[in-house]
């Protein structure tokens, strides 16, 4: 068996490829699969989350998300600016809440598989100010609920 050939940050070429389809998919099963052409899902799932967990792929994953402006600063205030600006672009906010869950898995702040769910509102005899704020509490409640996790 080669022996694995390491970069300049002390992953070998294949962390490197798995951090890169991590940040592209958001999930750490999907990044092994395509990384480590495994012939089970469930493989994939094993080699993901142990990948992730490892200090110095956890580093990498960490500094590409840097990179490319996301942190726990930043996600909350892109989140409400995009429920904001996706009620007058017919977005709704499960669209909001998807991206945020894609950076919360990334991220590795969830400690459980993550059920989706469909949020339904009864908007049409509300006003725009009142469809803001009903969308800010409820992003509020999901930031809060996702950092208390980690």
């Amino acid at each position: 068996m080669p022996r694995p050939t390491y970069s300049k940050n002390g992953l070998t070429m294949k962390e490197n490829k798995f951090v890169v389809e991590l940040i592209k998919t958001g999930s750490a099963t999907e990044a092994a699969d395509r990384v480590y052409e495994v012939k089970k899902r469930s493989h994939a799932n094993k080699i993901g989350n142990q990948l992730r967990k490892k200090p110095h792929v956890k580093a990498a994953i960490d500094r590409a998300m840097e990179l490319a402006g996301l942190n726990e600063d930043s996600f909350s205030s892109y989140l409400h600016r995009n429920i904001q600006a996706g009620l007058g672009e017919k977005a709704t906010a499960a669209d909001s809440l998807r991206g945020l869950e894609i950076y919360a898995k990334v991220k590795g702040l969830f400690n459980r598989p993550i059920e989706r769910q469909d949020i339904t509102y009864k908007v049409s005899k509300l006003g725009k100010q009142d469809i803001l704020r009903e969308l800010s509490v409820l992003s509020s409640k999901v930031t809060s609920m996702i950092t208390n996790d980690s």
